[in-house]
């Protein structure tokens, strides 16, 4: 069996099973959350000045490979926007990311909450769960917020679209930046239309 790397990735591994007999119970990602996830991540919102059902957006400025990080002067100018849009903006990250998180700081003209190297696995998932929206490059938290229903905006810089962006297309958008660098403006845009295709209240 050739492998079609042309395909999304989740239907690629779907049909390795069935070419193996083993019958799929659906396309979605998972990821199941622990109540201590729920509990660590009152925490870190209380730590930040945040209440649990505080209206807020992740902001994800790293990436393991810089070729798929977005740069931080345009994420500062997307957290600005979505503070505008009346959302809390939340950055989450490794530990080893928090200069990118300090960069964009650095360069927004409103208050960010950073909550870098401050989350393992299970907490950023349930911050994930809680948020309205996610903005990252093409990583991990993207698909998290694929798994949790969260309404997202994937940046690709160097990776297919096709093969890597989460398979539902309404709630999650895509902004291609493989041949013209991301802007601030295509970003929030992509951030609108998923707010409101997913019927998510911002207040």
């Amino acid at each position: 069996m050739l492998y079609p790397g042309d395909f999304a990735e989740p239907r690629i591994l779907l049909a390795l099973l069935a070419a193996l007999g083993i019958e799929a119970r659906g396309e979605r990602l998972e990821f199941p959350l622990a109540p201590d996830d729920a509990h660590q991540c009152d925490a870190l919102l209380q730590a930040a000045g945040l209440a649990p059902d505080a209206a807020f957006a992740i902001v994800h400025p790293g990436a393991a490979e810089p070729h798929r990080r977005v740069d931080p002067g345009v994420l500062a100018q997307v957290a600005d926007g979505l503070v505008t849009r009346g959302l809390a903006v939340v950055l989450t990250g490794a530990a080893d990311e928090a200069d990118l998180a300090a960069a964009v700081r650095r360069h927004a003209q409103r208050d960010l909450v950073d909550r870098v190297g401050r989350t393992g696995l299970g907490s950023l998932g349930a911050l994930v769960a809680r948020a309205r929206l996610v903005v990252a490059g093409d990583t991990g938290v993207s698909h998290l917020a694929s798994a949790l229903c969260t309404p997202s905006v994937v940046v690709f810089r160097s990776t297919a679209p096709g093969r890597w962006a989460p398979l539902d297309r309404v709630r999650h958008r895509v902004v291609d930046a493989r041949v013209v660098a991301p802007t601030a403006a295509a970003i929030l845009a992509e951030a609108d239309a998923a707010l409101f295709l997913a019927g998510v209240d911002r207040a």
